[in-house]
This record gives structure tokens, sequence and C-alpha cells, in this order.
């Protein structure tokens, strides 16, 4: 019997797995920005920006648990990321994010909720990694 070309190590499986929640979460959370046009449509997204923030935190954590990836590994994600960051919902969140956190003041439609959470994503560059 021949082993396949390539075949995914268990290490590989769970960047993977975790890349898939880090989306996920992503775009939960930019869905949960996209009705937010005012400060009580933003203090009614908290709760799903919240829970999609404290995945993406989540999966950090089990990354970093997991080690360095390999840089096949790093390449596979990167092409992953990249491929999220153009569907039209992350794209749109991100714009979102972009005006409620540096367009408009006060930040968030003064919900000062909203942009506490918010600010974990600023503060890693917009662009949680696994």
């Amino acid at each position: 019997m021949v082993a396949p070309a390539f075949a995914e190590s268990a290490d590989t499986a769970k960047f993977n797995q975790l890349m898939d929640r880090q989306i996920a979460a992503l775009t939960d959370l930019c869905s949960a920005l996209e009705p937010v046009t005012d400060k009580a449509s933003a203090e009614a997204a908290l709760p799903q920006v919240q829970a999609a923030i404290d995945e993406m935190k989540a999966v950090e954590e089990e990354s970093k648990a997991l080690g360095q990836p390999s840089d096949e590994e790093k390449q596979a994600i990167a092409a992953k990321l990249a491929q999220a960051f153009q569907t039209e919902v992350i794209d749109k969140g991100f714009a979102k994010m972009k005006v409620l956190m540096a367009d408009m003041e006060p930040k968030c439609y003064g919900c000062k909720a909203l942009e506490e959470a918010l600010s974990y994503l600023v503060s890693v560059g917009e662009a949680p990694q696994a």
C-alpha cells in the first residue's frame, strides 16, 4: 500500500480546525456589527460580539499550546486567512469596525462596552490568527 503524497499531520489538522473556528468567529462578529447604526443597536449587538471575541481568544490560547506551525502550515494558514478576508461579510465587517472605532466620535455610538470589546481586535491588528 502506498502512502498518499500529502498526509495531514495531527498538528496540521488541529491548526486547520483552529483556523476554521477563528474564521467562523470573525464572520459571526462581522455579522453582528452589520446592523449597528446607533447606540441601542450597538448595545443589542454586544452579546454576539463578545461571544465571537471570546471564541477568538480561546482559539488564540489553544494555538499557543500547539506551538509554532511549520513553514508549510504557516503558508496554508495565510492562504486560508487571505481567502476568508475576501468574503463580503468579513470585508464589510472590517469596514464597519473602522467606522465604529476610528471614523466616529464618540466611538461605537457611545456604547463603551462595544468599544472595549472591539478594542481587543484593534490591539491585535484587526487580524487575529491561530
